[in-house]
């Protein structure tokens, strides 16, 4: 059976490109999987969301905002606040850790018609007492794969997996809630709660009657899982 497992998660993802994915019927919910850091990744998310536009209504969920900056996105697209200021205010290095040109455009595209950004940033932290929290069938071993040689000892494990997946299920709460079901919503997130399609499009898939796919915005060397689609 263990052996079973690890040949299904480490399956090849199946390749896709922009223009499949812009070819989604709609309504649709698409989990972008980005890694931190990397342009050609948010390169990718921004024409995809553009592509998208031209179809339908797209809101733009984005993990590198923090919900607490939502304000500002709403007086950039409303023209109350300058393109300088709002970079300004998001503030990326500290926020993401990251910084890339690419990343401004991005966050600058919430004044394209047709497209909306939400913030949907939330810090780890463990769920309150008796709130119970979706947690996926063997998350454990996805979140495993990206640790490399330095393992999460054992007694920690469930909290762990319970930590990552109470981000993961906030995270798509955000998203779910500020999308109206109409045009396409696209979640950009950490491809950490991305891969093996039992992050955030797995809670995603629990607050909405449409499927959410995950896609990775590059295939690499990292694991790659079944049901994980990958540019």
């Amino acid at each position: 059976m263990w052996t079973l497992l690890l040949a299904v998660a480490h399956a090849s993802c199946t390749p896709t490109t922009l223009g499949q994915l812009a070819d989604q019927p709609e309504p649709s919910v698409l989990v972008l999987g980005e890694r931190r850091g990397m342009a050609q990744d948010v390169k990718r998310a921004h024409k995809l969301a553009k592509k998208l536009t031209k179809r339908g209504p797209v809101t733009l969920a984005l993990q590198a905002v923090p919900v607490e900056l939502q304000e500002a996105l709403d007086a950039h697209a409303g023209g109350r606040l300058t393109d300088e200021q709002l970079l300004a205010k998001v503030d990326l290095p500290t926020n993401w850790g990251f910084d890339v040109p690419a990343y401004s455009k991005l966050l600058l595209a919430g004044q394209t018609p047709g497209l909306e950004l939400v913030a949907v940033g939330v810090p780890p932290e463990m769920a309150p007492e008796g709130v119970i929290v979706p947690l996926p069938p063997a998350y454990m071993h996805v979140l495993g794969d990206t640790m490399g040689e330095h393992p999460i000892p054992v007694e920690r494990e469930g909290r762990f997996s319970s930590l990552v997946a109470y981000t993961d299920h906030r995270v798509a709460a955000r998203a779910v809630d500020a999308w109206d079901g109409q045009g396409f919503l696209l979640i950009v997130a950490d491809r950490l709660h991305v891969e093996g399609a039992k992050g955030i499009s797995w809670q995603a898939s629990l607050l909405t009657e449409h499927p959410a796919v995950s896609v990775l915005l590059e295939a690499s060397d990292t694991p790659c899982y079944s049901g994980d689609l990958a540019l």
